[in-house]
């Protein structure tokens, strides 16, 4: 297996203030320029599957993926930003939002398939904010999930996701501490590539790359 883990485009909140920040933005014009170069630069990586985040954001970035390789978009509902999806910018405020529904996201992103059951209640349900903890978790499960599921294989697994939980399952894999108070290095539409040869035999091939995004882009 190839492995790409890939951070969505520039979105609303990456340019705003945190106390402006909202539950599910959309990506910025700068983010869906990001986007397409993605997808310009995914016809010499020719990747084979395209698993998503459910947030809006990730969707957005991946429809150029989509549109430029022909494949569906998976969506894993645990390749979620760290917290889960809620409103609120500090402990105080914090509240569970539900997240879209599978129904919302049919009809907004037709070339999605719902690989995990999402229902009217949201992806999210309206749970508390996610811990630490609880991340870290679910970044060794998602771990285990990719290289249950493809680590023998002969597939380019495109994986659209976020800094922060994409930084916990870096870590992961290179046996790295994470400092939940440090912001996540990885750029907008940066990628991440793991080449495995089996599920105990992998190494990092590139990290943070953005060769793909001209100057003004970055």
């Amino acid at each position: 297996m190839k492995l790409y883990l890939i951070r969505h485009g520039q979105s609303l909140n990456n340019a705003l203030p945190e106390y402006q920040r909202v539950e599910d933005p959309c990506l910025t014009d700068l983010g869906e320029r990001q986007a397409a170069c993605l997808a310009d630069w995914a016809k010499e990586f020719r990747p084979s599957r395209l698993l998503v985040s459910p947030f809006r954001r990730t969707l957005q970035t991946a429809r150029p993926l989509h549109q430029a390789t022909g494949l569906p978009c998976e969506i894993w509902a645990n390749l979620h930003e760290r917290g889960g999806c809620y409103a609120g910018y500090q402990p105080s405020n914090f509240q569970g939002r539900p997240g879209m529904s599978g129904r919302q996201i049919l009809k907004a992103f037709p070339e999605a398939i719902l690989v995990d059951e999402i229902g009217e209640e949201g992806w999210w349900k309206s749970q508390p904010r996610e811990t630490d903890d609880e991340a870290r978790c679910r970044a060794s499960e998602i771990i285990g999930r990719l290289v249950r599921t493809f680590a023998s294989t002969d597939e380019v697994v495109a994986c659209v996701m976020h800094a922060d939980f994409k930084n916990l399952v870096v870590a992961g894999l290179m046996n790295r501490e994470v400092e939940p108070e440090v912001p996540a290095i990885y750029r907008n539409a940066s990628v991440t590539c793991f080449d495995f040869e089996s599920a105990d035999e992998y190494h990092l091939e590139r990290e943070n790359c953005v060769q793909h995004l001209s100057p003004d882009l970055l």
